[in-house]
């Protein structure tokens, strides 16, 4: 963030990300977690948050390129669509870590279960 030059009452909105994406989307994961028919119900989930987590990693790491580009202009104080794209990936990478964490969770729940 410190290299868009994001204005420090703007990154407060990062935290909030997390928060409502976490409020949303776990109750829905665990649904769709408890609810497969897989034997390893869990791992599919924890698979699909690492790739979306790995994709995540090189959206933010990237956006400025990619947002270059997508017709950035690097002389320009601001760049538009690399703040996007960063805003994206960045929502992307909570979504995943929340996805790998819960199943990784309710995983161990499950095993320590049985005892």
């Amino acid at each position: 963030m410190l290299e868009f030059e994001i204005p420090d009452k703007w990154t407060s909105l990062v935290w909030l990300v997390g928060a409502v994406s976490g409020s949303v989307f776990h109750p829905l994961l665990s649904y769709c977690s408890n609810t497969c028919k897989f034997g390893w119900r869990h791992c599919p989930f924890m698979f699909a948050g690492a790739v979306g987590a790995t994709i995540a990693f090189l959206t933010i790491g990237f956006a400025k390129d990619i947002g270059y580009a997508f017709g950035d202009n690097l002389s320009e104080y601001t760049e538009h669509r690399a703040l996007i794209i960063f805003g994206i990936g960045l929502w992307m990478l909570k979504i995943s870590i929340k996805m790998i964490d819960a199943r990784c969770r309710e995983f161990l729940d499950d095993l320590a279960s049985r005892d």
